[in-house]
């Protein structure tokens, strides 16, 4: 598993490579051995038992301003459409053990909390951008192949259109 200092580190070389000093033109390579192997994580063998979901989050990267059309934090007690996303989480595809050339990671994360009434699931981290890594489902995944995903998402925390690029945000200008 890639460290979170490994992506920061990645995504400063991204901003330094760029012609403009912005971050949103540059590249990043990134080789990442699967290195987590469990059994189906804890969330994936409990589906069905999950009625609650909180989603927060993170920039890591403040000053590129992006800027989103909806709060830094929501949640859902929608149990179908939870599950759904549960599911949906679990079906993603394992990141593949190659060397990728990635969008730049500007640093916007999403970190999820399930719950199954007063029980809560390991969280689990979503890269909105760069390579669009999941963590915290044993395996790393990713999102980039699976693009359903972030309306899967977006519906069940009732955000207005949702698609990828609502989760990435929008850069203002300087």
């Amino acid at each position: 598993m890639l460290s979170l200092a490994a992506l920061v580190l990645m995504s400063i070389f991204a901003f330094l490579v760029s012609d403009t000093g912005s971050q949103a033109g540059a590249s990043a390579q990134l080789t990442l051995a699967q290195t987590e192997s469990s059994p189906a994580p804890l969330l994936c063998q409990n589906i069905l038992s999950v009625d609650h979901l909180r989603a927060h989050r993170a920039n890591a990267f403040p000053q590129n301003r992006e800027v989103f059309g909806f709060g830094i934090n929501r949640s859902s007690s929608d149990a179908i459409l939870i599950r759904e996303v549960a599911r949906a989480l679990c079906a993603l595809p394992r990141f593949p053990n190659a060397t990728l050339h990635c969008p730049a990671d500007l640093g916007i994360s999403y970190q999820l909390t399930f719950l199954a009434g007063s029980r809560t699931f390991p969280q689990v981290t979503l890269d909105a951008t760069g390579c669009e890594t999941v963590h915290g489902l044993g395996a790393t995944r990713w999102t980039a192949e699976s693009p359903k995903f972030w309306i899967e998402l977006g519906r069940a925390l009732n955000i207005a259109h949702p698609s990828s690029v609502t989760f990435r945000g929008v850069t203002r200008g300087v």
